[in-house]
């Protein structure tokens, strides 16, 4: 084990590097978080049910050979809602199923509907044509529909049952040939299953007998309307009679007018839909998730960040610990900083081991990242592609110690563009009756989000920068970490051009996408409120924003790519005349595109 006071050898104080972060800093920024009211809690208070319960599968009328392999997989007793759920699904109901992140929705719908599949299967002679969509799963990403096909072929080894997935990372010509053949079970994207239903002429949906739509809310926001009807349309013209299941952990207006038109019928599993549906009744957390905010004083951010992945890290190498970005420009100056001063003079900064992940990378790759994140653990710094669908292996579903696999901790470092998008990404956590913790960073002039949150009715309390990190590396003060930490990022910047660039890059990315909030959130995210210097210190600048900003002058290609991927205006990345930067601050990007502006080459394609 590396000593603490080797570990902390490469933060020894020089005069040509020494940072004071003054005590009145810290001071200000308490104060603004106890001014804070305690509000009482409303609908999305961390959830009572008890998780699991004492029933089984068998009991609930579950077919044996998927018994099985529930068990084999460590499976054996259902959650709340999956108790719920099943009975009705099995009775051939419209089901719309509303419950907490990580409670088992997947195999809520999956059970039921591969029993009925089952049954009629040991009743009728098998053929792939015969049998061809017989069950049709729509997810909004990639990695969603290929884990839902992954785990329901493991749940159908001993069958003659075809699963297959139609998505942006799989040949176009591959998957006109199997649907061709036909495939029994279909997972699929929205934007691929368009593709197809125009274009193949193979693709039919008369045998369509169950349709599921996964993270339906999400479906409904992304743009893929026009998909959902030309599915319906085309479902309900070749299909004689299709089940419906609706299923996500959150739900507003849209999912409740949704069920309404195309399943009037429907049973709803969870918080119910009723006529005075409110836009914060979005969903519910998992009561084992501890929630704290933290008001950081601006220029502190980033050291702060990086002394809270040292204490987190500390005791245990194999912590797993999800740290939020908006962008994947942050993204990447904050792994490459991780890495940076993880390997330090060959010390050890954060012992665990760093990831990094976003939609820019291709999807083989995201799932090899994350797997390894979820194997070894460590700390990954993710957008929002790790928000919402990516199995977390056996702690996602197993109800057992020693197989327990989850996130331990959740850190937003940029606060979330939405009340929904907070309760997806602390959804990370605390999954299936486990423990779990989730850390806000806001700055001091973003203290209102937490005021909105807890008139929300999100349980949150406040916790002072200086536990953040207590008594980490030797340093009895965190404040003196966080000044070390400060020294040493800056210099590793200053002194690599090309660090200096990317960090450039990011600060200004960060401007870009800042304003872009929900409707409800814009008057809290106001960029006239931001201190652009104390803002550039937080990314490791020691120049104004407007000398850097004028060096880094991006290609074209590069300001190509950037509209590309998260559809900005043409016009410069910000102004360069400090007399006139405020008014040239401004967005175009509307809160439905920023919400997936990350990994907008996944969920606003659809591949």
């Amino acid at each position: 084990m590396i000593s603490q006071k080797k570990r902390r050898q490469w933060l020894k104080d020089t005069p040509d590097s020494r940072i004071v972060f003054r005590r009145e800093l810290l001071e200000a920024a308490d104060e603004v978080a106890t001014n804070i009211r305690d509000e009482a809690t409303g609908p999305i208070a961390s959830t009572d049910v008890k998780l699991f319960t004492n029933g089984n599968f068998e009991k609930l009328g579950v077919h044996r050979t998927l018994v099985d392999a529930l068990k084999a997989q460590g499976i054996t007793k259902p959650t709340w809602i999956q108790m719920s759920a099943i009975p009705k699904i099995l009775m051939g109901e419209n089901v719309v199923l509303k419950a907490q992140t990580g409670s088992g929705k997947t195999i809520a719908f999956l059970a039921p509907i591969l029993t009925r599949m089952l049954e009629g299967f040991d009743k009728h002679a098998f053929s792939r044509s015969a049998w061809a969509t017989t069950l049709l799963i729509v997810s909004p990403t990639k990695e969603l529909a290929q884990q839902t096909e992954v785990f329901t072929r493991s749940l159908l080894t001993r069958t003659l049952f075809v699963t297959g997935s139609l998505c942006g990372s799989i040949n176009r010509e591959k998957e006109k040939a199997a649907l061709r053949k036909g495939m029994t079970i279909i997972s699929c994207t929205p934007g691929r299953l368009e593709d197809h239903l125009i274009n193949t002429s193979s693709f039919s949906l008369k045998g369509l007998k169950y349709l599921v739509l996964d993270e339906c809310d999400h479906l409904l926001q992304g743009g893929f309307q026009s998909c959902l009807e030309l599915l319906f349309e085309r479902a309900r013209k070749e299909a004689d009679r299709f089940q419906l299941v609706l299923a996500s952990a959150t739900a507003d207006k849209r999912v409740l007018e949704f069920s309404r038109k195309y399943a009037s019928s429907s049973s709803v599993i969870g918080s119910l839909f009723d006529e005075q549906v409110s836009e914060t009744d979005l969903g519910t957390i998992p009561k084992g998730l501890s929630q704290v905010f933290c008001i950081v004083p601006t220029k502190m951010r980033l050291a702060a960040l990086l002394a809270s992945l040292a204490y987190e890290t500390a005791n245990n190498r194999h912590v797993r610990v999800l740290v939020f970005i908006e962008s994947r420009d942050v993204c990447g100056l904050l792994h490459e900083l991780l890495l940076r001063l993880a390997t330090a003079q060959d010390d050890n900064f954060i012992l665990s081991k760093v990831y990094h992940l976003h939609g820019g990378l291709e999807a083989s790759t995201r799932h090899e990242l994350w797997d390894a994140f979820l194997k070894e653990g460590g700390v990954l710094v993710t957008t929002d592609v790790a928000a919402r669908g990516l199995n977390l292996g056996l702690g996602a579903q197993v109800h057992h110690k020693s197989m327990t696999i989850g996130v331990d901790v959740v850190i937003q470092y940029e606060a979330p563009t939405s009340l929904e998008q907070y309760v997806h990404r602390v959804g990370r956590a605390a999954r299936i009756g486990q423990k779990g913790k989730s850390i806000l960073f806001l700055l001091e002039c973003e203290a209102g989000f937490a005021q909105y949150l807890k008139t929300s009715g999100i349980t949150i309390d406040a916790v002072p920068v200086d536990r953040l990190a207590p008594q980490v590396l030797g340093f009895n003060k965190p404040i003196r970490l966080m000044e070390r930490i400060q020294a040493r990022v800056e210099e590793l910047i200053s002194t690599d051009p090309a660090l200096k660039r990317q960090a450039a890059r990011a600060f200004s990315s960060y401007i870009r996408g800042y304003t872009v909030r929900s409707q409800e959130l814009r008057h809290i995210f106001s960029i006239h409120n931001l201190h652009l210097g104390h803002l550039a210190k937080s990314f490791g600048l020691n120049d104004p924003p407007s000398r850097f900003l004028a060096e880094y002058k991006p290609s074209k290609d590069e300001l190509r790519a950037q509209r590309l991927t998260r559809r900005l205006p043409r016009r410069p990345l910000m102004s360069t005349k400090p007399e006139r930067s405020r008014m040239k601050m401004g967005t175009k990007v509307k809160s439905s595109e920023r919400d997936t502006r990350p990994v907008i080459t996944d969920f606003g394609r659809g591949m």
